[in-house]
């Protein structure tokens, strides 16, 4: 045998310390990447206040668009108020 199976796991916890607790903190650190990641791009999409529709210089969030659709349903315009709310 060219290496003694030993003197090469010293060898590895010398340099590279722990096998599991690299390959733990490798894991943990790609998982919290991961998640500001994707959370920042949801954030993005899901906030109240973020554009929906752009009319000439002037947008229309999600909460605006929301009320109108929720106003078109009460009064019971004709059509789908969400097709309706679009196009007014």
């Amino acid at each position: 045998m060219l290496f003694n199976q030993k003197a090469v796991i010293d060898l590895m916890f010398h340099h590279l310390g722990n096998p599991m607790v690299l390959s733990k903190s490798l894991i943990t650190s790609v998982l919290m990447f991961s998640l500001v990641v994707f959370s920042e791009v949801r954030s993005e999409n899901s906030s109240l206040f973020s554009p929906v529709i752009q009319v000439n210089e002037s947008v229309i969030t999600k909460f605006e668009f929301e009320q109108r659709v929720k106003l078109l349903s009460a009064l019971k315009f004709p059509g789908n108020p969400n097709e309706v709310a679009q196009t007014q």
